[in-house]
């Protein structure tokens, strides 16, 4: 059972912006990680702010850090009832979308401004 996922934002205000207006999350909380369970768990010896959001079917755990992501593979998919409607409020928002168009449907990628991919699939 899959139960939830950690990724890094650079900014706070991309948790109401991005996840919360654009992808539909709610905040569930947000919390502190000290410098010392961060330097056991993740070798960054540091305080580090977590934001806690959840759509009843995933659960992401947003650390908010200038931490720059490295370029690789990494994205993030989630199912959603209206794709079309989430392009459309990512453009808008000026989030970069990338739309291919292919057969048996497009592909669809979103990227918050810390970088962070998600494909956004639409359920059948």
């Amino acid at each position: 059972m899959f139960h939830h996922i950690g990724i890094t934002i650079k900014d706070k205000a991309e948790v109401e912006n991005f996840y919360k207006n654009i992808l539909g999350f709610e905040l569930i909380k947000i919390f502190t990680i000290s410098a010392f369970l961060s330097e056991k768990i993740f070798n960054i010896e540091r305080d580090v702010e977590v934001a806690l959001v959840d759509n009843k079917d995933f659960t992401i755990e947003l650390f908010i850090s200038k931490i720059d992501n490295k370029q690789n593979y990494e994205h993030i998919c989630i199912m959603v009832e209206n794709r079309e409607q989430i392009i459309k409020k990512a453009q808008e928002n000026r989030y970069p979308c990338i739309v291919i168009e292919r057969e048996p449907f497009d592909i669809v990628f979103v990227k918050d401004k810390s970088g962070n991919l998600f494909e956004i699939k639409e359920e059948e």
